[in-house]
Parts: structure tokens; sequence; C-alpha cells
């Protein structure tokens, strides 16, 4: 993670570190608020803008709420609990078959109930 913000020059300080460290999945910024209560809501705030202006990371709208993700350029699919809100990477791909179309960039979010949630 720390060599993420070394390749875009960005000084590295321990909210950077734990904020980014946050990202490998979705989140909104009331959970990274509710998690990060010793960092100013504020600072989550710079943080992010930063992070999105360096293209570190992304923007993926999920359950009609924005969520950050670190972007890796791959494409992604996630199924969300709308009881508990958990979130979950699925590799699967319907896209795949389309063969006459370059697909650039794509995201996939479907909606149910976890297991958990029944």
């Amino acid at each position: 993670m720390i060599n993420l913000l070394k390749n875009k020059n960005i000084k590295i300080t321990k909210p950077r570190i734990k904020i980014l460290d946050q990202l490998k999945k979705p989140i909104t910024i009331k959970e990274l608020s509710i998690i990060n209560d010793d960092i100013d809501k504020s600072t989550i705030y710079r943080i992010l803008d930063l992070f999105l202006k360096e293209n570190i990371i992304k923007v993926e709208i999920i359950n009609n709420e924005k969520n950050y993700i670190i972007n890796n350029n791959e494409h992604v699919h996630f199924i969300n609990c709308i009881k508990c809100h958990k979130k979950e990477k699925i590799d699967i791909c319907p896209l795949k078959e389309i063969k006459d179309f370059k697909i650039v960039s794509h995201n996939i979010s479907i909606d149910g109930i976890c297991k958990d949630c029944q």
C-alpha cells in the first residue's frame, strides 16, 4: 500500500495509510468516519479527494451510495445485502460473452439478501 503513495510522490502519513488500507473493499464515507473516529472527518474527505485526484481510488455506486475502492482498473462486480449492507465481490462476469464490442469499463451491482439475513 505504501508503494501506491510513493509512486505518486504523496507524503506518507498514518491517516493516509490507514484509510488506504480500508479501501481494499468498497466503503462509504460514513463507514470510514465510524471506523476512523480518531481521524477528523474533514481529513478523511481531504485524503479521499487526494486519492481520487491521483487516480489511486475510484467511486463505485452501490445501493445508491458512493463507495470508495482502490482503483486497480479491473471490472468490478458486487453483490450487496439490502438488510445488513454486507458487500461481496463476485468473480463471474456475464459480459465476457460479448465478442463484437470492446468494453472499456463496466460495473455490476446485484442487490439481495445474504445467507445470514435470510
